[in-house]
């Protein structure tokens, strides 16, 4: 792995490390305000809606654990880490 692939890994590793935390705190407060509620109160759908973006937010975390190395791509005329191909094997 090159330097550039090192230092992107150990810096996705250190922000999904601080996002995890907050992360599991939300799905922690979601979990305990749904505990007996009635799914006809307004307030569930919202608190399913949480629940979902936290989803979402894991998903992002667990592919950003897997960059490698550094790829990038075009995204309105600048580079930007292209996720799929830094966080899969290298061919």
């Amino acid at each position: 792995m090159d330097t550039a692939g090192l230092v992107c890994g150990g810096l996705s590793g250190a922000v999904c490390h601080e996002m995890n935390q907050p992360l599991m705190a939300i799905a922690g407060f979601v979990d305990l305000c749904k505990l007996g509620m009635n799914p006809e109160d307004p307030a569930d759908d919202k608190l399913e809606k949480i629940a979902q973006e936290e989803e979402r937010l894991d998903e992002f975390t667990r592919r950003l654990m897997q960059i490698a190395r550094y790829e990038t791509k075009k995204c309105m005329d600048i580079d930007i880490i292209d996720m799929e191909r830094s966080a899969s094997p290298e061919l």
